[in-house]
């Protein structure tokens, strides 16, 4: 039975979400220590003039902010790993086209999809 529009939506909601925020499927812990390690390094820009890098991480801190807390990833990761397979099928992808779109092999197998033979 194909999803409904509500399931499908979780399923791209979720691709918005690793694409937008460049982070793969990772778990609110990781993002929180991503942006620890990012706020270290924009402050060693900041102290060190580098307007460039500077830049650079300021704009990846902002997207990691928008999507940590509150539970947002693993939420959108949970909705993904129930629909993902069904999702799938529905819309012909590949686990390979899923790799190359960032998401990670972990988040594949627990939503059913496997490598093809």
């Amino acid at each position: 039975m194909p999803l409904d529009k509500q399931e499908s939506k979780r399923v791209t909601d979720y691709l918005r979400a690793i694409r937008n925020a460049n982070i793969g499927g990772m778990t609110d812990e990781m993002i929180e220590k991503k942006m620890r390690t990012t706020e270290r390094a924009l402050t060693r820009a900041q102290e060190s003039g580098n307007l460039t890098n500077e830049l650079i991480y300021t704009a990846r801190l902002f997207n990691l902010s928008r999507m940590a807390g509150n539970g947002r990833i693993e939420e959108l990761r949970q909705a993904f790993v129930a629909h993902g397979a069904e999702y799938a099928r529905d819309k012909e992808i590949p686990y390979e086209v899923w790799r190359q779109f960032g998401v990670q092999p972990a988040v594949l197998r627990d939503a059913g999809i496997a490598r093809s033979a």
